[in-house]
């Protein structure tokens, strides 16, 4: 069995859309719960005691709770918020952001800037790490002819330099990163010299069985024609 696993080689870009979406969603959930507490203070069963007689033990009683026109009850100050939620949405929906934005009913988009006192992400590398992907790049490419990463990223590899502040522990999402999988595939880095020395296997080139590992965790991308 051939496990296949998707490999993101940097970390991911943050930026407005998970904020946008949640407050997309949070809109729409004072709705419902709108809808669900005019629910449950306009039943009849327990606020007019209406109620109605059961033929069969397996029945359920009849709530008789039923839309019948608009009267005034305890209920209506919730019917009414609801009813105003509605046309608010709608409102929001149709009229265009930046009429909203002139007459202050949306969020500002004026950018905030915010000094994180954080430098650059390939500012912040470790050589040892930034060395492991080079190497392994390097070496995949003139056995196989397959690029297992961007170049754009390999180019700003190369020219990192040591750091002032580097990241700790593992900069990115690379399962080789990991040492617990390291350990588990029985992989050697490239970056290792000589590691056919420490590499115990039948094949003549011992080199396969550590290649074997970078190959099957970038099986989906490996063009048909180096398949």
């Amino acid at each position: 069995m051939i496990g296949v696993a998707w490999v993101a080689r940097l970390p991911p870009a943050m930026d407005n859309s998970l904020n946008n979406d949640a407050i997309s969603m949070v809109t729409i959930a004072p709705m419902f719960l709108l809808f669900n507490g005019y629910w449950m203070i306009d039943n009849r069963a327990i606020f007019d005691n209406q109620w109605v007689y059961r033929m069969k033990t397996v029945e359920n009683m009849k709530s008789n709770h039923f839309f019948e026109g608009f009267y005034v009850s305890h209920s209506t100050p919730i019917f009414m918020f609801m009813l105003f939620s509605i046309g608010l949405k709608l409102i929001t929906t149709i009229v265009p952001e930046e009429t909203l934005s002139k007459l202050g009913f949306a969020l500002t988009h004026d950018e905030i800037s915010v000094d994180e006192d954080l430098p650059n992400f390939f500012e912040a590398i470790k050589l040892r790490h930034a060395s492991q992907v080079l190497s392994e790049y390097y070496n995949i490419k003139n056995r196989y002819g397959l690029e297992i990463e961007d170049i754009e990223v390999i180019q700003k590899l190369e020219k990192i330099k040591v750091p002032e502040r580097c990241v700790q522990g593992t900069p990115w999402y690379n399962i080789l990163a990991n040492h617990d999988y390291v350990e588990r595939f029985n992989y050697i880095s490239a970056m290792i010299p000589d590691r056919t020395e420490f590499i115990k296997d039948l094949n003549e080139d011992k080199n396969v069985q550590s290649d074997f590992c970078v190959l099957l965790l970038n099986l989906s991308a490996i063009p048909d024609e180096i398949m």
